[in-house]
């Protein structure tokens, strides 16, 4: 047997692997959590890394070891390619804050002309409206340029994709220091390239922009940036997406999609894992990996997975025979488990995001789409939205104007109008 070869060349590795033990008959749980070390890539922090460096942009990055300014660019990764879940409930959650556009609090026809107004852009409130929705639901932040007339209105908006923006770090407030206040903001398509190639510098790839503030309009140059999140504590002067406590299984959900592509395409998944003690160097660790496989004669070396773990540092070898076609269930658990987490961070149902569920009859899933469209609403979509109307309605406040609001339709759901086509 495979494992028994295994043994053997440990057992002839030396002391310090010797004594090895083969490991069958494990539980469910066990083999879970063996499979999760097996598949997964986790994320070290729960909060992304900021760092202020010496050029005083506040970086933003994936995470604690490399200064890469690229956090958002790795949301938009994880909604484009990670998890169907993830993209489905982010989708669903951009859709029912965009609902029906903005319309004014009341009827009154400057604040409709202004929200029906055509920027540089090309585009009037409701289409920027959309992209705003799009931001602050994938990243927790949303972006506005306002520029003024010399009358001091705000004459025009534009919205600033937020991937663009970085905070600058504010000058010591020498009367308030444990206030602290952004003012300014640098803007760049650069900020990846800049954290990475000496070449490209922030001084050189960015423009500045002052905060948003109607009182210093005319000593900012007639514009400024808007930019808007959601209080976090230990966030400054970043938000969080919503989803963030789960960002780790919709990486799994990633992996998995590989590790079934890698299966099908050439059964990659090894079918023994061989778990040692200890947490050594990578060095150390390849060292090992090529003395064991030029000394091991088993029929492929390529399908053993080795894992290290620091629980025991003086437990034995364990040789762990691992078999996909037997242990199928567990990557279906897998899979339920990191789908209902992905979805409970959005607080979206299922079958809001067309992710199929047991339940039979259409009559039942009808009425019970209702609820849940009505009850995500109520208690989901319309605290996200007033949040963001609060900055929105600042704009139309300075300048005279009513408020606006989201034109919150309900959900159609009436058989009756559901007919076959006419055919001539």
């Amino acid at each position: 047997m495979e494992t028994n070869k295994i043994k053997e060349t440990l057992d002839g590795m030396g002391s310090a692997y010797g004594n090895a033990s083969v490991v069958d008959n494990l539980s469910k749980e066990t083999k879970m959590d063996y499979a999760m070390q097996a598949i997964e890539t986790f994320y070290t922090e729960l909060n992304p890394n900021q760092v202020t460096l010496k050029n005083q942009i506040i970086y933003l990055n994936s995470n604690q070891d490399v200064n890469d300014n690229s956090y958002i660019f790795m949301l938009q990764d994880l909604y484009r390619e990670a998890s169907g879940v993830h993209s489905a409930c982010l989708d669903t959650r951009i859709d029912m804050t965009v609902a029906g556009g903005l319309i004014p609090v009341s009827a009154d026809t400057q604040t409709q002309e202004f929200l029906d107004k055509v920027n540089r852009m090309g585009m009037n409130w409701q289409q920027i409206w959309e992209r705003l929705c799009f931001d602050y639901n994938l990243t927790g932040m949303f972006g506005l340029q306002c520029l003024y007339a010399k009358s001091g209105e705000i004459v025009e908006v534009v919205h600033n994709d937020i991937s663009t923006i970085r905070a600058v770090a504010p000058a010591e407030d020498v009367d308030n220091p444990f206030i602290p206040k952004i003012n300014t903001w640098a803007l760049s398509t650069k900020w990846a390239d800049i954290a990475t190639k000496h070449r490209l510098t922030a001084n050189q790839n960015s423009k500045l922009i002052f905060d948003f503030n109607p009182k210093t309009w005319a000593e900012d140059g007639g514009r400024q940036l808007m930019v808007h999140k959601k209080y976090i504590s230990g966030m400054f002067p970043y938000g969080l997406p919503h989803y963030q406590a789960v960002m780790k299984y919709i990486e799994l959900d990633n992996q998995l999609a590989k590790f079934h592509l890698n299966k099908v395409a050439g059964g990659m998944f090894p079918n023994v894992i061989l778990k040692l003690s200890g947490n050594p160097s990578a060095e150390e660790k390849t060292m090992f990996k090529n003395e064991f496989q030029r000394k091991y004669m088993g029929a492929d070396k390529s399908k053993i997975l080795y894992i290290w773990s620091n629980e025991d540092e003086a437990s034995d070898p364990k040789i762990i025979p691992f078999s996909t076609n037997d242990d199928a269930q567990i990557f279906k658990d897998l899979e339920a488990i990191l789908t209902q987490k992905i979805l409970t961070s959005h607080r979206i149902p299922p079958e809001l995001a067309s992710i199929p569920t047991t339940n039979a009859s259409l009559g039942g899933d009808a009425n019970k789409m209702a609820v849940s469209y009505s009850f995500v609403v109520e208690n989901v979509i319309k605290p996200v939205q007033k949040s963001m109307l609060q900055s929105i309605n600042a704009i139309f406040r300075h300048n005279g104007l009513q408020d606006v609001t989201v034109n919150n339709e309900g959900l159609n759901l009436e058989q009756d109008n559901i007919n076959e086509a006419e055919t001539n």
